[in-house]
């Protein structure tokens, strides 16, 4: 065998070896996935609490191990969490103060315990729009 066709083996092999290694990473494709289920949520119509609330559950089962997509699914199930948590509470309120058979003491405690998910959900949005721009930034 020449130096020649040693030579063209090795770089043969070389390239296969290389082929077989690009694409992104476990952690960049962990990333993407994260990333895409926030957007389908933030995305998602207003209207719908209980839709939005599953795609929230949607958010909180994305397995991840990577620490920035550990932190964007868990901040932003938290904040959005308790978003769509007061609005289905605050419909409910709602739809209770509409007819007055139906109204009850305990609406009074519905509703503060909907203000504070509204302030909660206030507080914690920004850790959120943090932890998926520190993941995009990581994995552009």
């Amino acid at each position: 065998m020449s130096w020649r066709s040693s030579a063209l083996r090795t770089l043969a092999l070389g390239l296969a070896l290389a082929a077989g290694a690009c694409g992104p990473s476990a952690e960049k494709l962990e990333a993407d996935r994260v990333a895409r289920s926030i957007d389908v949520l933030r995305n998602a119509p207003a209207g719908s609490t209980t839709s939005r609330l599953h795609l929230v559950e949607e958010l909180e089962k994305q397995p991840a191990t990577g620490k920035l997509a550990v932190s964007a699914r868990d901040a932003c199930a938290r904040a959005y969490r308790s978003f769509e948590e007061a609005s289905l509470l605050e419909a409910q309120v709602r739809k209770a103060m509409a007819d007055p058979a139906t109204m009850t003491p305990s609406l009074l405690d519905d509703l503060a315990t909907a203000s504070a998910k509204i302030e909660a959900s206030k507080e914690a949005m920004p850790g959120c729009e943090r932890a998926v721009s520190e993941l995009r930034m990581a994995f552009r």
